[in-house]
């Protein structure tokens, strides 16, 4: 929604909120909830295409007696009626765009209140239409102190008892807005105190997806002024504080809240790859690209790119309605095919648009393409190392030569273990009925003693005779 037609809805509103009322829900009237949006339609209604994700928003309205003191008053007005007016607007809004209610609708307005010492769950969130939610934000009065802490507790505990998951087959965001003028009353953490601790900021804020706290006033420490600091601290996310002075300032605030929750634009991408993987020298990759609306307005002009690896990426399906924009429960699917060489990361980029706004998200997908195989380097081989040459003092070093052996006789007996062969002379038998080693010993010894007795013989009887002759002489 632009700035234009939330000033355009404004000025129907300070004319009478019936008559704003009513130029919404004729727009309403025209694209029955659950339909889709003809272009037509979103040509003559700037809010066609607003509200198509369902909200679940718990308005904590604090009704204390600064709320409504004629001191605060601007342009003849209280901000407590500030307050009412702006947050009647906001579920007129929602009514003409998705609507509120049970049946077909799409959005529950809940009401918790806290003012005059005390807390309580005004209307509970869920199937009320969006006249009795009106009803109850009309009948509020101002009286009392300002138990913040006991109406942070009420409002969160209804949101966590009725908000629903989803609802018309899309999930539901959970708004809170909280809106106060004032400091806790008693302003102290104690069990009678209002002021919330840490841990009660902390389960506040994760009741619910989105906290709005609006502040009203100009701050000051006077139990009477707005504490900005703690109001800053209640808000998810910090960009969801808001800050008035003046009462006549929350109707443009609230419909910037309806802008932010229900007019937003956003878009995902997810890009993924196939195969991821290839041999050496790569091959064809086919990429595909998962595109959805990730806000709550119809993108016009989606497209996608994808840099390094595609050049032409086609549309092959998602558009279910035919009307050439992406809504909030469709999801495009864009593909492309790429030769690959080389491992590579690609990046695409989704991108679309709410009139004059783009918007735009990024996703990447790796395909890795394995080495090519190495040639195998020769291998050189070894360099023997020499002998260390030995110092004096130390024995030299002696290489152990084996003994060689004969090799085993032919026909050697199986089972026996042959053994060197060593030569031994020829001997003689005891018993003389065994041979020498070649059986010829025997005659050449006898040969040889035959011969030193003959020559014994023939040498003695010289010498006997020798003898007796010298004898007898």
């Amino acid at each position: 929604m632009t700035a234009t037609t939330a000033r355009m809805r404004g000025h129907l509103r300070s004319a009478g909120t019936a008559a704003a009322a009513g130029l919404l829900m004729a727009s309403a009237a025209i694209v029955p909830v659950g339909s889709q949006i003809a272009p037509a339609a979103l040509a003559a209604d700037p809010l066609a295409g607003c509200g198509r994700m369902p909200l679940d928003v718990e308005f904590i309205i604090d009704r204390s007696g600064s709320m409504g003191e004629t001191q605060w008053a601007t342009d003849g007005h209280v901000r407590l009626y500030w307050a009412k007016n702006a947050a009647d607007g906001l579920v007129d809004s929602l009514d003409a765009t998705g609507g509120v209610g049970g049946g077909s609708n799409l959005h529950h307005v809940g009401l918790s209140k806290f003012g005059n010492s005390a807390a309580s769950v005004d209307l509970a969130l869920g199937t009320s239409s969006a006249a009795t939610v009106k009803g109850h934000i009309d009948a509020l009065t101002s009286a009392g102190n300002t138990p913040l802490r006991q109406g942070m507790a009420v409002g969160a505990g209804d949101m966590t008892a009725n908000g629903e998951a989803s609802r018309g087959g899309l999930p539901v965001k959970h708004v809170i807005i909280l809106l106060s003028d004032g400091r806790p009353n008693p302003d102290n953490t104690n069990l009678s105190g209002s002021r919330p601790t840490q841990a009660n900021i902390d389960d506040f804020r994760a009741s619910a997806d989105v906290v709005y706290s609006v502040a009203v006033g100009e701050g000051g420490t006077g139990l009477s002024q707005v504490d900005l600091p703690l109001m800053q601290s209640l808000a998810k996310p910090a960009s969801a504080y808001r800050h008035v002075v003046a009462g006549s300032d929350l109707p443009d605030l609230f419909d910037g809240i309806f802008e932010d929750i229900a007019c937003t634009p956003g878009i995902k991408v997810v890009k993924s790859a196939s195969p991821d993987q290839l041999d050496a020298g790569g091959g064809d990759v086919t990429y595909t690209f998962k595109v959805t609306n990730a806000g709550n307005v119809a993108l016009t002009n989606v497209d996608v790119t994808d840099k390094p690896s595609c050049g032409q990426i086609d549309l092959v399906s998602g558009d279910t309605d035919g009307d050439n924009k992406l809504d909030i429960d469709e999801t495009w699917t864009f593909k492309c095919t790429s030769n690959v060489t080389e491992s590579t990361t690609d990046v695409a980029t989704a991108t679309g648009h709410d009139g004059n706004t783009e918007v735009k998200d990024t996703s990447q997908a790796h395909v890795d393409v394995a080495d090519p195989t190495p040639t195998p380097t020769p291998t050189e081989a070894p360099t023997a190392t020499p002998t260390p040459t030995p110092t004096d003092g130390q024995p030299t070093p002696t290489e152990a030569v084996p003994t060689p052996t004969d090799a085993p006789p032919s026909g050697d007996v199986k089972g026996e273990t042959s053994k060197p062969k060593t030569t031994l002379p020829p001997t003689d038998t005891i018993d003389g009925s065994g041979t020498g080693g070649t059986g010829s010993g025997l005659p050449i010894i006898l040969i040889a003693l035959f011969g030193i007795a003959v020559a014994v013989g023939l040498l003695s009887p010289t010498s006997n005779r020798s003898r007796r002759r010298n004898h007898r002489e």
